[in-house]
């Protein structure tokens, strides 16, 4: 007998096609149901997997963002907001149900993205901090807690939970036994809400610059780590750049070496980019040179400082006009 067959039914089962199918097109998978297995002449039990929700959600897409009436309606005044509630809720039963750690990831970060409520920045904390999480789980929250980032200010968070969340995301950072991309989500994270509330002390932007350059003097074994960092230097206040943090991005780009040590083209490519964000027109000969140079210069690092010019030229609109542009343009 070939094995192909019951793999063809759950197909059509999934289609909403198969012989004797009860459910709906517009249905979820249920729990579980039952393929025939001819070889054996018994039924056989096959659990729904995570790829079974994708292929219903990508069945029923359209119609669901055509706004074909759902299963469960929440009628009357004020539904969008009971609606967002109702969802909102879910989320939070998701990240903790024991689902593919792929749904809960999403529902981490879907639910950082969404939620009004302090405590669920909390949540992010802690789900972190669980070393009995999982990896997915742990980058997610990690980036969530940067998602935390709002630009509506009726929707800005107080400022007790962006120290908090600053705070957890340098712990994570420091903390080795994280994996390498969470480390490194976590250095991002950092950047994201560097426009939001803040405090004086540990977290606040000119102390974080200040976390930022020290730990770039680190050793570690992913280069990923000094690339979110220099990502998330770009990202701070302007006012809280110094010369020397300048001179140390100018020396990468120019040099290939980042303080005491060598980089690779992903390292001097960012920091060219990092220069572009927080550069001024001193910095702008350093980034014509980088354009300039064959020798020893990949492609990617001409692209990093060809965009950096751009964005000194940005920010620099009256010396773009008599200086830069014409000269990019050449």
């Amino acid at each position: 007998m070939s094995t192909r067959r019951p793999t063809l039914l759950l197909c059509l089962l999934l289609a909403g096609i198969g012989a004797g199918s009860a459910r709906s097109d517009d249905a979820p998978p249920p729990p579980a149901f039952d393929v025939p297995d001819r070889g054996a002449g018994r039924q056989r039990t096959v659990a729904v997997s995570f790829e079974d929700w994708v292929f219903w959600w990508h069945r029923n897409t359209d119609r669901l963002e055509a706004g074909a009436a759902p299963a469960q309606r929440i009628p009357g005044k004020g539904a969008h907001a009971a609606l967002h509630a109702h969802v909102r809720q879910s989320l939070r039963t998701l990240d903790t149900a024991p689902h593919h750690q792929a749904i809960r990831m999403e529902a981490i970060r879907a639910l950082a993205r969404s939620t009004d409520d302090a405590r669920d920045a909390t949540r992010l904390t802690r789900i972190l901090a669980d070393p009995k999480r999982g990896v997915l789980e742990r980058e997610a929250a990690a980036i969530g807690l940067g998602m935390l980032r709002r630009s509506d200010p009726a929707r800005v968070f107080p400022v007790a939970v962006y120290t908090a969340a600053r705070g957890a995301l340098m712990t994570a950072f420091e903390d080795s036994s994280h994996g390498a991309k969470t480390r490194a989500f976590a250095a991002l994270a950092i950047g994201m809400l560097a426009d939001q509330a803040y405090e004086d002390g540990e977290t606040s932007p000119e102390a974080i610059t200040t976390w930022i350059g020290e730990r770039l003097k680190g050793h570690y074994a992913s280069p990923d780590l000094k690339v979110a960092l220099l990502m998330t230097l770009g990202l701070q206040p302007r006012e809280t750049i110094s010369p020397r943090h300048r001179t140390m991005l100018a020396e990468a780009v120019r040099q290939g070496r980042l303080l005491e040590d060598a980089v690779g083209d992903p390292l001097r490519s960012h920091a060219a980019l990092t220069l572009g964000r927080i550069g001024t027109l001193s910095d702008v000969d350093v980034l014509k040179q980088a354009l300039r140079q064959r020798r020893g210069m990949s492609k990617n690092v001409h692209r990093s400082a060809a965009i950096a010019l751009g964005r000194i030229a940005r920010t620099h609109p009256e010396a773009a006009r008599g200086e830069l542009v014409p000269w990019m343009l050449q």
